[in-house]
């Protein structure tokens, strides 16, 4: 890909930091995150702060990994079929936004119920607080 690449990010209702400088480190880190699967993002959903539990076979507990970040993005043909991929962007502590580690998970439907509140996965644009647009040169 050569050009810019915009893209729109998202934060769960009432989760998006109110510091500026925060928003940016988070922002930034969700994009590395993502180019390190090696994808041109068109949006990406940040789904809170930084933590250093997992779910696993259905529990949440310690994550083997540590600290991370979780975001959902979205490729410009996922916007289009309502599909994301998962991802954790691990970091050294819970406010430090150097990157890691990066792990993936399957692509699914937005509207994929979560466990624990039976809400969608990725939910509508009118139930998310919208961030940045950011232009990205590649």
């Amino acid at each position: 890909m050569s050009g810019i690449n915009m893209v729109k990010f998202f934060f769960l209702k009432g989760t998006m930091p109110r510091n500026q400088s925060e928003i940016q480190r988070v922002t930034t880190l969700a994009y590395q995150t993502a180019r390190a699967h090696n994808l041109y993002p068109k949006q990406i959903l940040i789904r809170g702060p930084g933590h250093a539990t997992t779910t696993i076979g259905g529990k949440l507990q310690p994550d083997p990994n540590g600290n991370h970040f979780t975001f959902c993005y979205k490729s410009e043909q996922q916007v289009q079929t309502q599909t994301h991929i998962a991802c954790h962007g691990y970091t050294p502590g819970p406010a430090d936004y150097t990157l890691t580690k990066a792990t993936f998970a399957a692509e699914k439907l937005d509207s994929i119920p979560k466990k624990r509140n039976n809400k969608p996965v990725w939910p509508a644009e009118t139930d998310l607080d919208v961030g940045l647009e950011i232009g990205y040169q590649h």
